[in-house]
């Protein structure tokens, strides 16, 4: 197909544009090709004729199905009528049989009641056997849960005096620690400046040892000096006698 087409939006019509003319023309939908307006009309009158054999020939098939409806609805009819008939004779026959089943069975019944009575009485006594057992059962129950709570109420409330008893220990405790640390910290202290006191007490007492060792060894050796120069003093003054004697006697001479 040339050009642009544009459908109509009410006849299906498309609008061919191109570069000679401008038209209005109908594209088939299986091979997308132009169709002149003529042919378009012709293949309308085509599709309506086959519409209308359309519908004649179903309503030709609706004629048809309906009459063999009705035949076959009256031979269904008279079959169910026999039916019924032979149903009837049957019915009264098993009306009869059922009479007497239904005789056997409300006799069954009425005895099966009674020992559903029985049944349903000693089952009323052993529920409200049942129903006294445990309401007791429930009251004991409910004791020993309430006897189980109060002890644990109780072994709870010791718990925390335990845990306030220990809590109050371990502060006498720390306290303990603390001022035996505080105090031992002390003694140390005062250990330290004992021993601090005690060392420069002995480097005092040897300073003091050294020193007067030094002063003695001065004054042993000023005494040496002064017995020497004594000696020395002693010994000159012998010699001087000694010679002043030689004089004397050189002069006796």
């Amino acid at each position: 197909m040339a050009g642009k087409s544009l459908v109509h939006p009410d006849n299906g019509l498309c609008l061919i544009r191109n570069k000679e003319i401008t038209e209005w023309a109908y594209i088939d939908p299986d091979s997308g090709l132009q169709v002149p307006l003529p042919e378009r009309r012709e293949e309308r009158h085509r599709q309506t004729d086959e519409k209308r054999d359309t519908v004649t020939e179903r309503r030709e098939e609706r004629h048809s199905d309906r009459q063999t409806r009705i035949e076959t609805d009256r031979r269904e009819e008279r079959h169910r009528e026999t039916d019924r008939r032979k149903e009837r004779h049957s019915d009264r026959q098993t009306r009869r049989e059922t009479d007497r089943r239904e005789e056997r069975q409300r006799e069954t019944d009425s005895e099966k009641r009674d020992r559903e009575r029985q049944t349903d009485k000693k089952r009323d006594t052993e529920r409200q056997t049942d129903k006294k057992r445990d309401r007791q059962t429930r009251r004991e129950t409910d004791r020993r849960e309430e006897r189980q709570r109060e002890t644990d109420r109780r072994e709870e409330r010791h718990r925390e005096t335990d845990i306030r008893e220990e809590r109050h220990r371990e502060t006498d405790r720390r306290e303990e620690r603390q001022t035996n640390e505080k105090r031992d910290r002390q003694t140390r202290r005062e250990t330290e400046r004992e021993r601090q006191t005690d060392e420069k007490r002995d480097t005092e007492r040897q300073t003091d040892e050294k020193r007067d060792r030094q002063t003695r060894r001065e004054t042993e050796r000023e005494r040496q000096t002064r017995r020497e120069t004594e000696r020395d003093r002693q010994t000159r003054r012998e010699t001087q006698r000694d010679r002043q004697t030689r004089r004397e006697t050189q002069r006796d001479r």
